[in-house]
């Protein structure tokens, strides 16, 4: 087996290990409030509501790549190892999807005003939660960090999650 092989299938046990077999959200908990009627929360809340974050298809998870942005807090935290398994284990056939992700996973600038709504996504993560999404990040940037030409993985370690990491030996 190849060292990226081995390495991605290390990764998705440890996702699968850090964010376990909690009970889904109902439908009605899934999208973020919103004060307009908004059909695109609506069709995310049908698509992923009461699912478990396991039995969600490369298909639907595609086909909802832009979804995380419209999570409430809490949904986000349960369907957020949906989306890192799916980007990580099927790079290649998961079209926009590892790029919605590692939006999704940025920090606000350091100089810039603080998201309290990144705070409410990334806060309440689990110190294993924290460093399964750290080795996520680490890992799409060794192996496909030549599709981020300004970097754009390094700095979401730099800025924020590489603090989950171990230490370098």
């Amino acid at each position: 087996m190849s060292g990226a092989r081995a390495g991605r299938r290390e990764l998705l046990q440890r996702i699968a290990q850090a964010f376990g077999a909690e009970a889904p959200p109902p439908q009605g908990a899934v999208a973020a409030p919103s004060q307009w009627c908004d059909p695109e929360r609506e069709e995310i809340a049908e698509a992923l509501g009461g699912k478990r974050w396991t039995e969600l298809a490369l298909p639907v998870l595609r086909y909802h790549h832009e979804a995380l942005i419209f999570l409430a807090p809490e949904a986000f935290r349960y369907y957020l190892p949906a989306y890192l398994s799916a980007a990580a284990g099927s790079y290649r056939t998961s079209g926009s999807l590892p790029g919605s992700v590692v939006s999704a996973l940025t920090p606000p600038e350091p100089d810039g005003p603080a998201d309290p709504r990144f705070q409410a996504r990334f806060g309440a993560l689990t110190p294993p939660q924290s460093a399964a999404v750290a080795a996520f990040v680490a890992y799409m940037r060794a192996e496909h960090g030549r599709d981020y030409p300004r970097d754009e993985l390094g700095k979401l370690l730099e800025r924020y999650w590489g603090r989950f990491l171990p230490p370098a030996e």
